[in-house]
């Protein structure tokens, strides 16, 4: 089994979110950064490291977005469809509806009198 040094570490990380900038880059096209190491040392500096947070952080937060829109996408489409459900029935059966409508409002009505019948 293989131990990494925080440094080799480091620098795996770096390699993985330049890999990542292919694909997205925070800045306008310059991946370039992502896999720039400090010209003094061989050793991923601390803005390096910044900077492979900020892309992969990045492609994390494209696909949450994605994902948002398509959940929001499907829970529009499943209101819809309850919207026309609804409509069709009441259309169908407007007696029925009336009914439901008036029962659950003389519910809503008790249970509100009984609240402030008590104080």
């Amino acid at each position: 089994m293989q131990f990494k040094t925080p440094e080799s570490a480091l620098q795996a990380k770096s390699q993985e979110a330049n890999q990542v900038s292919k694909t997205y880059s925070p800045h306008n096209g310059s991946s370039a950064r992502a896999g720039a190491m400090s010209p003094m040392s061989s050793k991923p500096t601390a803005s390096d490291a910044l900077v492979a947070f900020e892309t992969q952080f990045g492609a994390q937060v494209t696909a949450a977005r994605q994902s948002i829109k398509e959940m929001s996408r499907d829970l529009a489409d499943r209101a819809r469809q309850s919207a026309t459900a609804t409509d069709d029935y009441v259309r169908a059966q407007p007696w029925k509806a009336i009914g439901i409508g008036a029962a659950i409002g003389a519910g809503i009505g008790v249970v509100l009198g009984a609240l402030f019948a008590r104080r």
